[in-house]
């Protein structure tokens, strides 16, 4: 694995600091789903499984700081192949991007710059000990007794000797934006220009959580010295459909807008938004990526007209005994089927593949099949659904006729 550390040195206030971890983790999301602030100014996140997606690490962290530029935070950065090392790394800006080179680094790592409290630091600098190296050479039981067990799991997790017991972050499921503005607004023209600005980063989220909007509930608060008997203005989008489409929601938000009047000015803007579990995105047509929203049959017209009537088909069952030959190709929403309640696997080979009978774990069978004696290609097989070392579930068979052993002739999904 391959773990980034980003290391804040932030003067924001303290009422904004939860803001900005909040802010910095959702854009930090964007690029892994594991993440977590191991301290208040360093988060860490996996970044092997995400980087091919950027072509290279370096470029997905570049992308990153890019999005992280406007918040004005002085960000360090820093790779290890485990979170314990990378939160170390970050704040040294340290860059070990395999294991060899992360060993090397730490074992000529000074006790002084060690992450551990000033007494265990002074302990160790008096028994003599200059680098984390050296520490490392002393017998476990030895650095055990002498310095805790504390110390000795942080070493075990510096060298990933030991996994770090983590809690993923994970993005809550409604969404919520506080706005506190300096200007007060007095028009509905530029209470609409705030919204769309929001409409932007709520997509984002969606987008990230694979997401449909249902509902948008827009709050805002007029200023504290105006009437406390004056109730909030409050705007309430519903949605017929889940979808996340910011033209339509834009739309909907300033049909709102028309008729509100502002009695007084707003100085806070709070967006929540309820999400669906789950979003399906529109078909998309394969060849040219413009046509959207396309019901099936839409879609198999433009396939035909661009590739030809021959070159769509679908499958159907075919009554036949001998499994290759119980299925043909026809026409497109044509497909028929048959009542057979035999346990058959989506995928047969187009040639069975000879197996070794004993690395098989036979399940259930056999189902014999015995035809084709009428004709030059007579089939006498012994039918068993198995399961390979590996797991795979698989139909074979033990031939009788014109050859003998064991085959692999089709693969359960």
């Amino acid at each position: 694995m391959m773990w980034l550390g980003l290391y804040f040195k932030s003067t924001a206030a303290e009422s904004a600091h939860h803001l900005l971890h909040e802010t910095i983790t959702h854009i930090a999301y964007g690029y892994s789903d594991q993440l977590n602030w191991l301290n208040p100014n360093t988060l860490i996140l996996e970044i092997e499984r995400s980087h091919r997606l950027h072509q290279t690490p370096q470029q997905l962290i570049a992308d990153l700081l890019i999005h992280l530029e406007p918040l004005g935070l002085m960000a360090q950065w820093g790779i290890a192949p485990n979170p314990t090392a990378a939160e170390l790394m970050a704040q040294h800006q340290i860059r070990c991007w395999d294991q060899a080179s992360l060993i090397e680094c730490l074992n000529q790592w000074p006790i002084e710059q060690l992450d551990v409290d000033q007494n265990t630091q002074c302990a160790l600098i008096s028994c003599g000990i200059a680098t984390l190296g050296e520490l490392k050479q002393q017998p476990n039981n030895q650095r055990l007794r002498r310095f805790g067990v504390r110390l000795q799991r942080y070493i075990e997790r510096l060298y990933g000797e030991q996994s770090a017991p983590l809690a993923h972050w994970h993005p809550t499921e409604d969404y919520y934006q506080r706005i506190d503005l300096m200007d007060p607004i007095t028009h509905t023209s530029r209470l609409q220009s705030h919204l769309e600005k929001t409409l932007v980063d709520l997509e984002q989220w969606l987008i990230r959580r694979d997401r449909a909007l249902t509902h948008l509930n827009i709050r805002c608060k007029h200023e504290q010295s105006s009437d406390p008997q004056l109730p909030d203005v409050v705007i309430h989008i519903g949605l017929a459909q889940p979808s996340f489409n910011q033209a339509h929601l834009k739309e909907l938000i300033a049909l709102k807008l028309d008729t509100l009047i502002l009695k007084k000015p707003l100085t806070t803007l709070v967006v929540q938004g309820h999400s669906t579990t789950e979003h399906r995105p529109p078909q998309i047509d394969l060849l040219s990526g413009h046509n959207q929203d396309q019901t099936w049959s839409d879609l198999l017209d433009c396939l035909q007209t661009k590739l030809g009537h021959q070159a769509i088909a679908s499958l159907k069952p075919h009554p036949h005994h001998q499994p290759e030959k119980s299925w043909s190709w026809t026409p497109p929403n044509t497909t028929q089927s048959i009542a057979d309640h035999r346990p058959r696997p989506t995928w047969l080979l187009n040639e069975p593949a000879p197996c070794d009978r004993s690395q098989l774990l036979l399940e259930h069978g056999p189902e014999r099949i015995e035809t084709g004696w009428w004709e030059e290609h007579i089939v006498q097989r012994d039918y068993w659904i198995a399961h390979e070392p590996n797991g795979r579930k698989v139909w074979v068979f033990h031939e009788h006729s014109p050859r003998t052993g064991w085959f692999v002739h089709g693969i359960f999904g």
